[in-house]
């Protein structure tokens, strides 16, 4: 068989392409006719019409069942769009923004359509999930269920549960596999070769949490963790580094718990009604009832769970249907099970329905929603589990019968009766009185993902935002509200409000007028590798393009800065760096990616620059200097950093 041309390789790949995007227009067309038929034929209940109300985007198939499908299946055969509405259709404003969004991977369109206008998916999640496919998109190939054109499955209702699910194995999978790297031959051998299932398990498990400590803020965990690796490197096996890893670990303990309680506190006094109630503290085991998705973030970002890192998640399993969200947490270390937070059955995430036909636990379209820290089904061990502590800790409650309770029909009629505050308190152009009026009627202030935050800081409104913040707004979660700021000043009230600055602010013209705004954004924790890291390659030859097309001159202390704050261990400096650095002769900037470990330059790479058989003629043809110039400059710094004679 011949080998695949490139163009033919390329036309292929087009047709892929092509096909995705027509299928997403197939689908804009389907839920227009849907629609028309649905609303002829008065087929939206009570239920569907009060998601509508809750911001349904669109009516589909898989909203109906029964007569209603099969009236909905032969009314649209009657339907012919002409070429005008058609047109308009395909001219959706949303679907042009999806389109904007993958315009690099336009093979996503169908998916990622499915998933804002069937599964209403927020546009800020789509965002952060593509961000999430293309920052493992190396690694895409190891998924269950691949992302291709066959992605999506009509027959159930949680797609996108189901795409992050699958990222976060990924990303939990690529810290286990980095503290893995650091660790000596004969370990990463029995690892891969002999070490069981459980151990691996347990091992990832705690790689996760290592991991997460030494990116973390907290100078003595990473002190404690520290001192692991100094003992683990002559070990042999797996079950070695488990054992001396969990001694360690312990020390941190008692202080973690500490300091959760205290989380607790402030999730409490920040979002009052929507914090987290405490229904159970008892010897080392504490049960939450967690009122909202912001409190949930903050309260459970260390687990794998769907509705810790997705609303829409969130609202599928817990608002919609009217549940009860509880976490149960088992602080004791001295348990067969390891305990502590970094064993995964430590943290139990139980979703409890209203116990409709005598099932007490939600049912989503994954099963019944029972979850331990790592997302692994417990459905089917949790009663037992719990069973065990209550022998092992002397507890002497039942608590799945008596403290997991559903929710009660007064607290139901204030789920319901809060609703419609919710509807309006996500709407633009409310006044302070209008938003303090929709509060003191029940409203979530961080209702679909702090929309109202979102609406007074892209108004441009610095007393709204201020009041609004006052209230419990919050600035985690997947909506990044300074992404909206249209000056410095709404910035730093965001920032000093706890948010991180987007990385888009970087090429904001209020951020570059001024380089000490600059300066304040990455030291706030501005993401530099925003867009490809793309103020980095452009500070590496001295100028940065702001959004709206003005060139500011950068300073070598600006990329000095940058380079500073980059992640080693992501950053991809020979594929988004090099190129540039060759291209315009940049030599001092190479000298300083070097210095601060982040280029690891060849032997092919010197010969290129400054050998015998230099090609510095053909690749610095955008250097204002001579080629003699840039090989001079080449061969200063190369010997400057002791790497040539």
């Amino acid at each position: 068989m011949g080998l695949l041309k490139f163009n033919d390789f390329r036309n292929k790949r087009l047709e892929v392409i092509s096909e995705n995007v027509k299928s997403g227009k197939k689908l804009l067309k389907e839920i227009e006719l849907v629609t028309r038929v649905a609303n002829k034929n008065n087929l939206i209940d009570r239920e569907l019409e009060n998601k509508i109300k809750d911001g349904k985007r669109a009516l589909y198939f898989t909203d109906f069942s029964g007569d209603s499908l099969s009236k909905i299946k032969d009314g649209i055969k009657e339907i012919k769009l002409d070429k005008r509405e058609i047109e308009k259709i395909e001219k959706n404003e949303d679907f042009e923004k999806i389109k904007k969004l993958l315009v690099k991977n336009s093979g996503y369109v169908y998916n990622f359509a499915y998933f804002y206008f069937v599964e209403d998916v927020p546009f800020e999640e789509l965002e952060k999930a593509y961000k999430d496919l293309s920052d493992y998109k190396d690694l895409l190939s190891t998924m269950e269920r691949k992302f291709d054109q066959s992605f999506i499955d009509v027959s159930i209702l949680n797609n996108f549960e189901v795409l992050i699910d699958q990222l976060l194995i990924i990303k939990e999978g690529r810290k286990a596999k980095r503290f893995l790297s650091k660790l000596a031959k004969p370990i990463r051998d029995d690892y891969k070769n002999k070490a069981s299932k459980k151990d691996i398990e347990d091992f990832n498990a705690i790689a996760v949490k290592i991991d997460d400590i030494m990116t973390g803020d907290d100078k003595l965990a990473k002190s404690i963790v520290g001192q692991i690796f100094e003992k683990i490197m002559r070990y042999t096996t797996v079950k070695q580094v488990i054992k001396e890893a969990r001694l360690k670990l312990k020390a941190l303990e008692n202080a973690d718990m500490i300091k959760f309680y205290k989380k607790i506190e402030d999730v409490n006094k920040k979002f009052g009604n929507y914090g987290a109630d405490i229904v159970f503290d008892d010897k080392g085991i504490l049960i939450l009832d967690v009122k909202s998705y912001q409190a949930n973030v903050i309260l459970n970002k260390h687990t794998n769970h769907c509705i810790v890192s997705s609303e829409s998640q969130w609202n599928n399993y817990v608002e919609t249907p009217n549940t009860k969200q509880y976490y149960i947490y088992n602080f004791n270390p001295a348990s067969e099970l390891f305990g502590g937070q970094t064993d995964n059955q430590s943290i139990i995430g139980i979703t409890i329905d209203q116990e409709k036909n005598g099932q007490k636990i939600y049912k989503s379209n994954y099963g019944l929603a029972c979850h331990d820290k790592a997302d692994g089904y417990f459905a089917d061990k949790v009663e037992n589990v719990l069973k065990k502590w209550e022998k092992e800790y002397e507890i002497d409650v039942d608590i799945f019968d008596k403290i997991l309770k559903p929710m009660s029909d007064e607290e139901y009629q204030l789920r319901e009766s809060k609703k419609e505050a919710n509807r309006n308190i996500v709407n633009t152009g409310l006044s302070i009185e209008d938003i303090d009026k929709y509060i003191k009627l029940g409203a979530d202030i961080n209702k679909q993902n702090g929309q109202a935050l979102s609406n007074a800081v892209k108004e441009d409104d610095k007393e709204k935002v201020k009041f609004i913040l006052d209230l419990g707004a919050s600035v985690e979660g997947n909506s990044n509200p300074t992404k909206h700021a249209k000056d410095m000043e709404m910035s730093k009230i965001l920032v000093e409000a706890g948010a991180e600055p987007d990385g888009s602010l970087l090429t904001k013209d209020f951020s570059l007028k001024n380089l000490e705004d600059f300066i304040y954004l990455v030291n706030a924790g501005a993401d530099i590798s925003y867009n490809s890291g793309e103020v980095i390659r452009q500070a590496v030859v001295g100028k940065i393009t702001s959004s709206d097309g003005t060139v500011y001159e950068i300073p070598n202390e600006i990329l000095k800065l940058l380079v500073d704050n980059i992640d080693k261990e992501t950053f991809k400096f020979r594929r988004r760096v090099m190129p540039i650095i060759f291209d315009h002769g940049a030599y001092e900037a190479l000298k300083l990616f070097v210095e601060k470990g982040i280029a690891d330059l060849t032997q092919m790479d010197l010969d290129m620059l400054v050998g015998d058989d230099s090609i510095i003629d053909d690749i610095s043809f955008l250097s204002t200097e001579t080629p003699e110039q840039v090989k001079a400059g080449f061969e200063r710094i190369f010997k400057e950093l002791g790497m040539t004679k």
